[in-house]
This record gives C-alpha cells, sequence and structure tokens, in this order.
C-alpha cells in the first residue's frame, strides 16, 4: 500500500490592506534577513567592515532577484513569456529560477567589489557562509507552498499530493542546504583561508542540486523542461560544481607556489 508520512496542506492568505501575504514570500523574505543577520555577525567577528558587507549583501538581493525572474522566464518557459512579454513584469504570478538568481548574485557581487575596491575573497566568503542557512529557510517556503513536486513515490518523507503521493523538492532542498549550514559551522571552528567558502559552496550545492534533480516530477503539464535528459537547474548545477571546483584548486595551486 503506498504511503505518505507528510500530509498535502495549503498555506492559507493573509492580507494587510492592499497586501497579501503569502508563505513564500514571507520565507524567502526571512531568509534574506538571516542571511543578513549571520554576514553582519561573521563581519564583525572578522574586522571587516559592517556597511561594505550590507551593501554588497543588498547589490547581490537585488540583483539575484531579477535574473531569478529572467532566468525563469527565458530557461522554463520562453516561448510564453515572448509571446506574454508583459507577464514578464508580474512577479507576483509566480515564478523564479535559483539559477538565474545565481548568475545575478555574481553579477551583483563583481559589480560591487569592482565599483568599490573592496576583496572579493573576504566579503564574498563572508556573504557565501551566510547565504546557505538564509537559502534553507527560504525552501521551507517552496515547501509549504509546494511549487516544486517530484517524482511518484512512497518514500517516507513524500508528500502525500492530490494526485498521489510525491517527492516534495522544495523540502529536500530545504534539509540539503540546512545539512550544508550545519557543515559549514562545523568546519568554522578552526581559522580557513579567505575563498574557502566562496568555493566550497557552489561545489557541494551544485553537486547536491545536480543528483535531487533527477527526483523532479516529469509527468505534470508544468514539470521542468528538459534539454538533453537534464533540467535547466541540472545544467546550471554542473557548471557551478565546476567553478566551485576550479575556485578550490586554484586556491590550493597558489598555497602550493
Amino acid at each position: 500500500m503506498v504511503f505518505a508520512l507528510i500530509p498535502y496542506f495549503e498555506m492559507p492568505e493573509f492580507h494587510l490592506g492592499p497586501f497579501t501575504l503569502r508563505a513564500w514570500g514571507v520565507l524567502v523574505a526571512a531568509g534574506f534577513m538571516l542571511g543578513f543577520f549571520i554576514a553582519d555577525k561573521r563581519t564583525r567577528r572578522l574586522g571587516l567592515d559592517p556597511e561594505k558587507t550590507g551593501a554588497l549583501g543588498m547589490w547581490i538581493m537585488v540583483s539575484s532577484l531579477i535574473f531569478a525572474r529572467l532566468g525563469h522566464c527565458f530557461f522554463y518557459k520562453p516561448l510564453y513569456y515572448i509571446e506574454n512579454p508583459l507577464e514578464i513584469l508580474m512577479v507576483w504570478h509566480g515564478g523564479m529560477s535559483s539559477f538565474g538568481g545565481f548568475l545575478g548574485a555574481v553579477i551583483g557581487a563583481v559589480s560591487f567589489t569592482y565599483k568599490h575596491k573592496v576583496s572579493l575573497k573576504q566579503y564574498g566568503d563572508v556573504i557565501a557562509f551566510a547565504f546557505i542557512p538564509g537559502w534553507a529557510v527560504g525552501r521551507i517556503g517552496c515547501f509549504l507552498v509546494h511549487d516544486h513536486p517530484g517524482r511518484l513515490s512512497d518514500f517516507f518523507l513524500a508528500v502525500d499530493f492530490p494526485n498521489g503521493p510525491r517527492h516534495d523538492m522544495g523540502l529536500y532542498e530545504s534539509l540539503f542546504s540546512f545539512a550544508v549550514a550545519a557543515l559549514f559551522f562545523l568546519l568554522d571552528g578552526k581559522k580557513r583561508k579567505e575563498g574557502f567558502y566562496l568555493a566550497l559552496l557552489p561545489l557541494l550545492y551544485g553537486i547536491g542540486r545536480f543528483f535531487l534533480d533527477f527526483l523532479r516530477a516529469a509527468d505534470l503539464a508544468d514539470s521542468d523542461v528538459r534539454y538533453s535528459g537534464l533540467t535547466p537547474g541540472q545544467w546550471g548545477s554542473i557548471m557551478l560544481a565546476i567553478c566551485g571546483l576550479f575556485l578550490l584548486l586554484r586556491s590550493k595551486n597558489r598555497d602550493q607556489q
């Protein structure tokens, strides 16, 4: 008998005047706040400038949100948005790409550090360390609204969706991200080189997300598009992991010189 441990549920919406609060938006905002909090604490502990960290974080946040939307529009549903270009601006209809957001984060970080002449290794490392727990909280929002259904399954963490028990990718990615965050805090017990977490984050996340995406639904009308059998997220994961590995090897080679 197919059994799902986690029942399907729908989160209510709350209205405050003209504003509508949804679980996804609230948790994403909470994730950003947690990330800023951890980054500020870490900045002060390392003797860096909190104002520079805060400004860098704002550049990354704005740039990542813009590119997250563009990534969803042009990598997941390009034909729809080409035919309906005004829908690109209607973010309240949903649709954000994590890897579009990562691209935006890189663009925002490089632009800020170049313009303000600050060390990407120093301040980017702080942001990378703080990012993953904030990301884990934000992904709880994805789980609460069930917007990333996976394949049919009787796994004990499956959610009993109306069309049958399925993996819930928001839940899995949140759990994975919390595990990476815990690893980072354990590793932080020993002093690390500047740029260590900036390299380790894309490597670990890229590997983990690549394999998790094999569990994404392929039988639903709005299932993620596949390119040569892989989701856009998997192609992004490959590039992310390669970048992380390159940064780690480059740092190791420099130490040996």
